[in-house]
């Protein structure tokens, strides 16, 4: 069960460094972009979760 947690403990400094990123980039022309990014972001740690909760409810 603890090696399940490692991936996405190491995967979100890089997502969060690269939405931080991406966010100082695309302010200066798309203000809504930030507000887009997040959600995806959000919604992609979602579909993570439930594809993982999907996943061991199987086994």
């Amino acid at each position: 069960m603890k090696h399940r947690l490692i991936y996405p403990c190491a995967v979100l400094p890089f997502i969060a460094w690269g939405s931080t990123a991406f966010a100082h980039d695309g302010a200066h022309m798309h203000p809504h972009g930030i507000d887009l990014l997040w959600i995806l972001v959000g919604a992609g740690i979602c579909a993570f979760l439930a594809a993982a909760g999907y996943k061991r409810m199987r086994k």
